[in-house]
């Protein structure tokens, strides 16, 4: 059986129910009933130099939330994805969206995108480098809204 937290890569971890023991309390903590928390809240109660992150128009929050959640084994309960119950819920957008957020905001997407490519020699949480998987996700994206 295939676990749900299908993205990690450790099948072999998983019981018979289709959840691995490092997933399991993640799972049960979303059958509590706790809700998820939007965007907006995370958003609104950011200070500092995330403080900006409260002003970004949807677009951008959702340009950003595919570039960085995407490849993530969590499934953003907090935006309305349509989830049917076999993913791993995220019950609110985490602090390295956040911050990612506020890196793509202060610095916008790369120009060139036909010359971006990703490298694996990048951190991936070395948002300021434009080699970045998910700044170049981000960068791809912006770069289709402007050609249309």
């Amino acid at each position: 059986m295939a676990c749900v937290c299908r993205g990690h890569g450790r099948v072999d971890d998983c019981s018979g129910d289709g959840v691995s023991d490092g997933c399991r309390g993640l799972v049960r903590h979303a059958d509590r009933g706790v809700d998820p928390v939007p965007w907006s809240a995370v958003a609104s109660r950011q200070t500092g130099i995330y403080a900006s992150v409260d002003d970004l128009d949807q677009g951008t929050v959702d340009r950003t939330v595919d570039a960085v959640c995407d490849g993530c084994v969590r499934c953003p309960a907090w935006r309305e994805t349509g989830d049917d119950g076999t993913t791993i819920p995220c019950l609110e957008p985490c602090s390295f969206l956040v911050a990612a957020a506020r890196e793509f905001d202060a610095h916008g997407a790369t120009a060139d995108t036909d010359s971006l490519h990703s490298s694996e020699d990048v951190e991936r949480g070395d948002l300021t480098d434009p080699a970045n998987r998910y700044r170049v996700r981000y960068s791809r994206q912006a770069s289709k809204l402007t050609q249309k």
